[in-house]
């Protein structure tokens, strides 16, 4: 997906900014599927909404920048043997995605954590309607792994003990783009600098992973007694005003058509890897 054209000079100021990371989560290019993964795609309606822009040419002082997102699933068993390997590539959440990147953009949110959620088979997929591989209160349910931000404040955000249903080891590597200073001032390309983020779900019970989805939660600057004074520091914190809204928006997503099994005790790693050029 090409997302724009931007002058070097402008390209450059762009990515010091916080909202480099909200960008990166736009979109991806579908025709770089690999392997038996290529037959995962985006649900229809996203297919739809995430049609690419015409390339810029590449003449003059212009670049058009194409963002990609790449996903990998492994199931393991409790020894460390891998079962199952897939990768596909995602597309931008209709709507929520594109919502929450010009609410980062305008100020109007601050992020504060990444989560990946595993859920079940959907209708149309094939088992249908089959449960994800976690459970909560005894009941089949999402796997969600989480960025375990050092929360410390009055709202903050902990991560419980001994859940089924949450994992709080999602990293993301680099975590900040303040490491890359150097290299950007020295011109080292943008697409050198993906982003990673890695994590890992117990499943509790047997399931499918059907569907993948990057989400994102924000403090929303707009819902405080002082709006706009929200940092990005108070928000992981959780020394944010009370009163604030936290938003919770999916970035990227995609429906797999041939959904993982998952047995009780294996361990599922999610891997999802954003770049762009």
């Amino acid at each position: 997906m090409n997302i724009g054209v931007l002058k070097e000079s402008t390209l450059r100021n762009f990515v010091f900014g916080s909202v480099a990371l909200a960008v990166l989560m736009l979109g991806v290019n579908p025709a770089q599927a690999q392997s038996e993964s290529a037959k995962d795609s985006p649900p229809a309606s996203a297919r739809a909404a995430h049609k690419a822009e015409p390339a810029a040419s590449g003449k003059g002082i212009y670049n058009g920048i194409t963002v990609h997102g790449h996903w990998t699933i492994e199931v393991r068993n409790p020894d460390g043997k891998v079962v199952t390997h897939r990768e596909f590539e995602n597309s931008v959440v209709p709507g929520n995605g594109p919502q929450a990147i010009e609410s980062m953009m305008l100020g109007a949110w601050v992020p504060q954590a990444y989560r990946v959620v595993l859920s079940g088979t959907g209708a149309s997929q094939s088992p249908a309607n089959a449960p994800a591989p976690c459970s909560y209160n005894s009941s089949p349910a999402t796997c969600t792994i989480q960025e375990n931000v050092p929360s410390s404040g009055p709202n903050a955000q902990t991560c419980p003990n001994g859940s089924q249903t949450i994992f709080c080891n999602l990293t993301r590597s680099p975590n900040s783009l303040i490491g890359n200073f150097p290299a950007l001032m020295a011109g080292q390309p943008v697409s050198a600098q993906p982003i990673t983020f890695t994590g890992s779900a117990i499943a509790s019970e047997a399931g499918y992973v059907g569907e993948v989805t990057l989400l994102l939660t924000a403090c929303n600057n707009t819902t405080t007694s002082s709006p706009g004074t929200i940092s990005p520091a108070t928000c992981v914190a959780g020394t944010y005003p009370s009163g604030t809204t936290i938003q919770l928006s999916g970035l990227t997503d995609t429906s797999l058509s041939s959904p993982v099994q998952v047995q009780s005790g294996q361990t599922v790693q999610a891997t999802v890897v954003i770049s762009f050029q």
